[in-house]
């Protein structure tokens, strides 16, 4: 680990930084960040959190730093003589010519505790490592953080609602049954006369990102490069589930496991297949699959802005589970740069 004694790399003439440190000293309690932990710590503090992710793993910053479309950094908090009490991943998205480039943390830092001074030291030092780097960054929340909500804003984020859907996987599998849509209900029983669903090898793996390929090209959306879910694959950090037609792979699921959740991270089908249901039993069967290997939850991943219409979450929404709005933090680096990308994406979208 480098030498902690620059005082996290912030501004010296920073006031809330001068603040900050003051109540830290006042507390009794120093802290210090870095952006060097050790593999094993690191490994350790993320597997044991109680909201560990592998979105701020060791495996998921290497699968992502220095590529050609990502890049990646991480800092940590460490407290006392060496404890580690806090972690960022974020992931910088790359575009042309920088106009979108865009930074996102998944799942929100992992914290130790509620220390809103850790917190507040992570998020300054981490903001000032961006700032030149990316238009906007997001953090995706998996968790309720109202508690933290106040130290977000005082560091010039702001909380934007965001929905997702969750399936409470503590139940019988025909209590979870019966609380899927009778439409739905029908598609998966017709699907299951004529697809073969089962979880995916590494002899899989490309015709499997071919779907998610082809999908995000018809709908003109940027897609993580293929080495990415690669090596985290081959890693077993993410799996796969696919369906099949007469052993032609048709639709696949990505899904990450975190702890005791299982996190739909892509799916898509080839659309050609539509009328034979792929989604609909591929869903289903993932749901069933986490069910029966003990995962206590089934994340959706996401279910849009609840202000505005949103046919993905009209569809994820008759699988059952519960809606949660745990939102978004939103901070805005380069304002005219931001506004003028929004207008190009809403132009470019019609």
């Amino acid at each position: 680990m480098k030498n902690t004694n620059r005082c996290c790399g912030l501004d010296s003439q920073s006031h809330d930084t001068k603040e900050i440190l003051k109540q830290v000293r006042n507390d009794e309690v120093a802290f210090f960040v870095s952006e060097d932990c050790a593999p094993d710590i690191w490994d350790n503090f993320v597997e044991k959190h109680p909201q560990g992710s592998v979105f701020q793993s060791r495996a998921y910053f290497n699968a992502h730093v220095g590529r050609q479309k990502t890049d990646a950094i991480a800092f940590f908090v460490f407290a006392g003589k060496g404890e580690l009490v806090a972690v960022l991943v974020a992931v910088l998205h790359k575009s042309c010519w920088g106009l979108g480039n865009r930074t996102v943390i998944q799942s929100a830092p992992l914290l130790k505790t509620e220390n809103p001074h850790a917190l507040a030291l992570l998020l300054q030092k981490y903001t000032k490592k961006i700032a030149n780097r990316a238009v906007y960054t997001q953090v995706r929340n998996a968790w309720e953080t109202e508690k933290n909500r106040s130290v977000f804003i005082e560091n010039r984020f702001r909380f934007e609602s965001h929905l997702n859907i969750i399936i409470n996987l503590e139940k019988t599998l025909s209590q979870l049954w019966e609380e899927v849509h009778t439409h739905r209900r029908r598609n998966i029983r017709k699907a299951e006369k004529s697809l073969i669903f089962r979880q995916l090898t590494v002899d899989d793996f490309e015709k499997s990102y071919q779907i998610l390929q082809q999908n995000y090209r018809r709908y003109r959306l940027p897609l993580l490069q293929k080495q990415i879910f690669e090596k985290l694959f081959i890693e077993e950090k993410m799996l796969i589930f696919g369906v099949s037609l007469n052993e032609k792979l048709i639709g696949a699921l990505y899904a990450l496991a975190n702890n005791s959740s299982l996190y739909c991270w892509y799916a898509c089908s080839f659309r050609e297949y539509n009328k034979l249901y792929p989604n609909d039993l591929l869903y289903w069967k993932v749901i069933s699959w986490a069910q029966e290997h003990g995962f206590r939850e089934f994340d959706f991943g996401g279910a849009g802005k609840p202000e505005e219409k949103y046919g993905v979450r009209d569809f994820k929404m008759q699988f059952g589970g519960n809606v949660t709005n745990f939102g978004r933090y939103v901070q805005i680096h380069k304002a005219i740069i931001f506004n003028l990308a929004k207008f190009v994406f809403k132009i470019f979208s019609k």
